[in-house]
């Protein structure tokens, strides 16, 4: 059997001489697969593997204590361009029967996730490790299950799954809400579950491979834990009130910055609650007159499309970890309940603000405008508007609404490219950061105290 149309990913962050051993032995078992295609992504501070025959390696420079497993799968993922895709732990060795059932299916189109094995995972330490190690010899596995103990119980969802790229883009990748160990791929199936892609299983059990349980093999804080089961639980429910909206995003862009596409790009590819438009930005000697020309361009459209909301998206907007599609849904409904006009996502500064709901946070005037929502009643006063060589995108906004609101914590901030299209100031290193940064310290200030007594 060939696999020239599967490919199998390893995201992996290299924290003990074991995980490195074992990422070299389940590498060289699936290189075995005729026509396969391997591609590892080390996300660390620096590089600690070296080359390994018959698999494309991808380093990523990457200073954070926690190892963003979601996000490194969708990044392969958007680099795949083969039909199937196969999403593996460094650690787990499956038997080649196993793979040669679930490819068959999704190439039948009998399923659209498959899991090559039954839920059963053994972890494979002590003298039967060391004779796996000193043999590569499968069948020690297999035949040595008595050996083994059964970790997980007997209805594992992690590991190792494959499925047709296409069905996981479109189910939404994996969740990023999840950003460190724990819970992420009992979302994964869940989600797949509830939404009703075909998701199966074959006979036989899967091979973890020992090693140190280091701080990206455990909830990484008793924090985390809550948050991640809190998305967890989130992401599980049935369908709703929200599931089958969908919001236009218009995203601006110079055709020239090709960094920004494709870095815009990647923030919506995996989330299918927007409708992502792309406008060419409107080019002007005054970067701020181009951008407004850019707004009512993307109104006009909206207007004309009939549209009762939409997104005003800058290319520099990178969603944060406080984004969650139910919870920003539900936000925009009962802030059109509470009559706003614009909200945003998040601010780079502003003068007052005053809770005005849970998350939701009345300003007199903001600064940044890379992720705005504008309801359908504000479209004229934006069109209507006589925009001045001297004016400010998020100057007018600011002047023309009187009910503008911004979400607390921030979903949206602005990316530092080290450079801006629209003001000079921003030019300078870090000043995106700095501001959004400082806002963030405001406003988490007037948070604790609205919350605390509770206003």
């Amino acid at each position: 059997m060939t696999y020239a149309d599967l490919t199998i990913v390893i995201p992996v962050r290299i924290d003990s001489a074991e995980r490195l051993r074992n990422l070299n032995f389940v590498t060289d078992s699936l290189s075995k697969l005729d026509g396969i295609e391997i591609v590892i992504l080390e996300a660390d501070k620096h590089s600690k593997i070296e080359h390994i025959d018959n698999v494309r390696r991808i380093f990523v420079e990457d200073y954070n204590p926690l190892f963003y497993h979601t996000k490194y799968v969708n990044l392969l993922c958007s680099m795949v361009r083969r039909q199937f895709i196969g999403v593996w732990d460094c650690d787990v060795i499956v038997p080649k029967r196993q793979i040669d059932e679930a490819i068959t299916a999704l190439r039948k189109g009998k399923a659209d996730m498959f899991y090559p094995f039954d839920g059963r995972c053994y972890n494979v330490s002590n003298n039967v490790l060391e004779e796996y190690i000193s043999t590569s010899d499968e069948s020690i596995l297999t035949s040595g299950s008595d050996r083994l103990s059964c970790i997980y119980g007997k209805h594992t969802c992690g590991g190792a799954f494959l499925a047709n790229r296409n069905a996981f883009i479109e189910a939404g990748g994996d969740n990023e809400q999840f950003t460190g160990w724990g819970a992420e791929d009992l979302e994964r199936y869940k989600r797949w579950e509830i939404r009703g892609y075909r998701v199966h299983r074959t006979e036989g059990a899967i091979y973890h491979l020992d090693h140190i349980r280091g701080a990206n093999s455990r909830y990484y804080s008793a924090e985390l834990k809550r948050s991640t089961l809190q998305a967890l639980l989130e992401s599980c429910r049935e369908p709703g009130e929200f599931s089958d909206i969908y919001i236009p995003v218009f995203i601006f862009n110079l055709p020239q910055r090709d960094e920004r596409r494709e870095h815009i790009i990647s923030q919506f590819a995996l989330r299918p609650e927007f409708e992502p438009i792309l406008i060419d930005a409107c080019i002007h000697p005054i970067g701020a007159v181009g951008l407004w020309h850019s707004i009512v361009k993307a109104v006009m459209q909206a207007k004309k499309r009939g549209d009762d909301v939409i997104i005003l998206c800058e290319d520099d907007h990178i969603f944060t970890e406080n984004y969650s599609a139910i919870s920003f849904i539900r936000n925009i409904v009962e802030a059109a309940e509470q009559g706003c006009d614009i909200l945003m996502g998040g601010v780079g500064g502003f003068g007052t603000a005053v809770p005005v709901a849970y998350s939701r946070y009345w300003v007199d005037w903001f600064w940044c405008t890379q992720f705005v929502v504008v309801y359908a009643h504000s479209f004229d006063k934006i069109l209507e508007y006589d925009f001045k060589d001297t004016d400010t995108a998020d100057g007018v906004l600011s002047a023309l609404f009187t009910r503008k609101l911004t979400l607390y914590p921030f979903i949206s901030r602005q990316q530092d490219f080290g450079y801006s299209d629209i003001t000079l100031n921003n030019n300078r290193e870090n000043e995106m950061s700095r501001l959004f940064n400082n806002a963030t310290m405001r406003l988490s200030v007037i948070d604790s105290v609205s919350k605390a007594y509770r206003i």
